[in-house]
């Protein structure tokens, strides 16, 4: 079951998750899939990333961001126990040691297997 999201309130709907997955492909379709730490600047999503992650977003600018449901005793609002899973533009930079990671969102929704 998924339930839209409006793009623009994609960082209300993730505040109180604590990390998400970056997840990316290369050109020839390979998958890679990253934990990160989220911020949110104004509308984008900004995380430490590495290599791969940044020659992936480099090849596509795209990234697709998901952040797990929950736990149990963490539910206050009707779809904390549903995955947020949002397609995004995005764009690296360097950082130093690292790699930055800035990701808007197009599309999300709230998701959960159908019972």
């Amino acid at each position: 079951m998924s339930v839209r999201i409006d793009p623009t309130q994609v960082a209300g709907a993730v505040a109180r998750r604590p990390f998400a997955y970056v997840i990316t492909v290369s050109s020839d379709d390979g998958p890679h899939v990253r934990a990160v730490v989220a911020q949110w600047l104004g509308e984008s999503f900004v995380a430490r990333v590495g290599r791969r992650t940044t020659n992936n977003v480099e090849e596509t600018g795209t990234a697709t961001i998901v952040w797990p449901p929950l736990s149990v005793g963490e539910r206050r609002h009707e779809y904390d126990d549903h995955t947020v899973i949002a397609d995004c533009s995005a764009k690296c930079r360097d950082n130093g040691d690292s790699h930055e990671l800035t990701a808007k969102p197009k599309g999300a929704v709230w998701h959960r297997p159908a019972k």
